[in-house]
Order: C-alpha cells, then structure tokens, then sequence
C-alpha cells in the first residue's frame, strides 16, 4: 500500500460540509448574543416607559395639588419638602442640559408622544427578537440534521 492511499485527504464534500457547519455554528452564536442585547434593551424600554408613565401620573396629581406640601427627590434616597406654587408649569429637559418651560398639557402631550415612540421600539424590537429566534430555531434545526448525516452514511456502509 503506497503512504499516499494510507493518508488520503478527506474528501472534498466533506470538506465544505465541515465548513459549512462551522459556518453555522459561528452565525448560530452572533444570532444568539444578538438575540441576548435585544433583550436587555427591551427590558431597557420597558423601565423608559414605566418612567413616563409614573411622570404622567405625577403630572396628574400636581395638577390638583397647588399649595400642597410635596416631597422633593434629591437622589440617592434623600428628598427635601417643597411646596406646589404653580401646578400648571414645568421645565421639561429638552437633552444636552437644556430645560424647557411648558404648561402642563403641552408636558402631558409630549409624554404621551415619547410613550408612543416607546411603544412603537418596543414593538419594533419585539418584531426582531421574533425574528432572530425563528432563524436560530432554524439553524439548530440544520445544524442538528447535518451533525447525523455522517452517522446515516456510517450506518449504510456497515449494512454494505
């Protein structure tokens, strides 16, 4: 037997089979940590839109409460009292440090407009995470059948 029969390369659609699997594995892998961000940050949108629903009940009440002695969040848990003088304004931060003073129902409607902006993320995200599961389903699916197709063809050779 000459050493070149002894050491045959593997065959070629072997070959690219194998490749093909790891390729598989590695988009199985990005699929399934892309998979894990999008379900922080849905958790992410989720505490956003608690957020916004907590300030347009608080906006509710400071409506009614004009004269009324409140607590005053300082952060960290600490709160000072303070007392409601004008329950029809407030400043809005407007981003990068710059507040806006808005009447109550123009506040009330741009809470209402982030809502729906959340909203929408959220089914958007909701969407994609759909999406990505399906493909990684599928690519298990694949990757399960691929990884018994060798036992298939060493089973028909022993029956040969």
């Amino acid at each position: 037997m000459d050493k070149k029969e002894a050491h045959s390369p593997k065959n070629p659609n072997e070959e690219s089979s194998e490749k093909e699997m790891q390729e598989k594995v590695i988009l199985y892998q990005l699929l399934q940590r892309h998979l894990e961000s999008l379900s922080q940050n849905a958790v992410m949108l989720e505490r956003r839109y608690e957020e916004i629903e907590a300030a347009r009940m608080a906006l509710e009440d400071i409506e009614k409460a004009k004269g009324s002695e409140i607590l005053v969040p300082l952060g960290s848990g600490f709160f000072t009292y303070g007392k409601i003088l004008d329950s029809k304004r407030m400043l809005v931060d407007a981003g990068v440090g710059v507040f806006m003073d808005k009447d109550t129902d123009s506040s009330k409607s741009l809470l209402e407009d982030k809502k729906k902006e959340l909203e929408k993320l959220a089914k958007d995200m909701q969407d994609e995470i759909m999406d990505v599961s399906s493909r990684l389903n599928s690519i298990a699916v694949e990757l399960e059948g691929m990884s018994q197709e060798p036992e298939h063809k060493e089973k028909k050779h022993h029956h040969d």
